[in-house]
């Protein structure tokens, strides 16, 4: 089922801009305007679209892993159809991409700690 709300369509958009985050959040989803590069890793933990540096660099999936960890984020569940273009996608640091929308779960936190 998708949702009618537009800040939370998993349907693509032709808008060129970026996500309010707290807007994306839905219940126990979020959604985030992220690189359409990064789809094949997000949905299917597949590296092979990456090129890795040779010498030691932290890889790109490595940064993207913290990324997430840090945003609390759980498994990619989807991700819209219909790449766009938007010049600050919800990822820090990163500008100008050609962009999907992606659906995560929120991770579940052990609050017996």
């Amino acid at each position: 089922m998708t949702s009618t709300n537009q800040s939370t369509s998993t349907i693509g958009s032709e808008s060129c801009n970026t996500m309010n985050v707290l807007e994306g959040r839905h219940g126990d989803r979020v959604t985030f305007t992220l690189p359409a590069m990064w789809a094949s890793y997000l949905i299917n933990r597949d590296v092979s679209s990456f090129w890795f540096e040779v010498g030691g660099s932290q890889s790109v999936t490595d940064v993207i892993d913290q990324w997430m960890a840090r945003e609390g984020l759980g498994a990619c569940l989807s991700c819209s159809e219909h790449a766009f273009f938007a010049w600050l996608p919800d990822f820090p640091h990163q500008q100008w991409a050609t962009c999907l929308e992606f659906t995560f779960s929120l991770a579940l936190r052990n609050n017996n700690k």
